[in-house]
């Protein structure tokens, strides 16, 4: 069955180049199939340091800020932007990186948390999954830096256990009153700003400020 996998998805990529080809006019293609490939190497990049990190009883904030940028603010929004850009014929800006990276880090902090403070009938995953999966977060990498020596024995006993004895309620408690949870949120309120700061200074009609606008408040209340 894993060989399937593999297979199929090598199939599947090579289709999305079909895709891009099909309906792309001549003179945006060759920008725009350079544009998917260095997505690809990019999200690849960050998919191999998440993986990597996994193998490792502590990284250093900046491997985990390194990862997040490509896995998941570059995927997400930066590299969709920038296609964008290419199929509207718009001028080539900096307004992708200065608004796509900030949210894509906020975008994964609140994933982080959720894992953490929400449920798994909201959001369909296994709560404190990162800490059982073994992956460095924020919250983790917070309590092994500021916590107090038994905060750090209990994300010990549980950072990458998976199928052992589990207590969701500790490790919630943990991550509240070490100061985790409330540090993590600062981070993403100054994520947002820093977006929301790009956006309106941007040169850009007010209706199109306001649809931004209103996606912040959107990713700064998700659920899920």
């Amino acid at each position: 069955a894993e060989s399937y996998t593999y297979l199929i998805s090598d199939l599947m990529y090579t289709w999305v180049y079909d895709c891009l080809r099909a309906p792309t006019p001549m003179d945006v293609l060759p920008l725009l199939l350079s544009q998917f490939s260095s997505a690809t190497d990019t999200v690849v990049i960050g998919q191999l340091l998440d993986v990597d990190h996994t193998t490792k009883r502590r990284v250093r904030t900046w491997e985990i800020e390194t990862k997040h940028e490509l896995k998941t603010a570059h995927y997400s929004f930066v590299f969709p932007m920038q296609i964008g850009q290419l199929l509207a014929h718009a001028h080539e800006s900096l307004l992708s990186e200065s608004i796509g990276v900030p949210l894509g880090m906020a975008y994964q902090l609140q994933d982080d948390l959720l894992d953490i403070v929400s449920d798994v009938a909201t959001t369909g995953k296994t709560m404190c999954s990162d800490v059982y999966e073994g992956k460095h977060t924020y919250l983790t990498q917070f309590v092994r830096e500021f916590g107090s020596n038994t905060d750090k024995h209990i994300l010990s006993k549980y950072f990458g256990k998976r199928g052992g004895d589990v207590s969701e309620y500790e490790l919630r408690m943990l991550f509240q009153d070490s100061g985790a949870i409330a540090f993590t949120r600062t981070k993403v309120d100054a994520y947002i700003e820093k977006a929301m700061k790009a956006v309106l200074a941007f040169p850009i009609a007010p209706n199109v400020q306001a649809l931004w606008l209103d996606f912040f408040e959107a990713l700064m209340t998700r659920e899920t």
